[in-house]
């Protein structure tokens, strides 16, 4: 997921021409279908990094990428992820 959202983060131009750096606090839900669902921005740094990141997890569903869900038992469940993202520029 990291490799994933490395590769498609594009850094917000507002955010470069304000420098705004910082960590986006993302949280969700992987469904038993392993598709993403209910993302929401806890921590939000502000000029699109939030949107961006959110747009970046939606592309997981888009592409038909899917995660392993989490199972207990032999029976898959729901999980919730609490995910940040650093937006650092260089």
């Amino acid at each position: 997921l990291l490799g994933f959202l490395k590769s498609n983060i594009r850094y917000p131009l507002q955010a470069i021409k304000n420098k705004t750096e910082g960590i986006v606090l993302v949280q969700f839900i992987i469904e038993k279908d392993g598709s993403v669902s209910n993302i929401k921005v806890l921590k939000e740094i502000g000029d699109g990094c939030g949107s961006e990141t959110v747009r970046v997890l939606e592309l997981l569903n888009s592409m038909k990428l899917l995660w392993t869900p989490g199972f207990q038992g032999k029976v898959p469940v729901r999980v919730q992820y609490t995910l940040p993202v650093e937006f650092e520029g260089s």
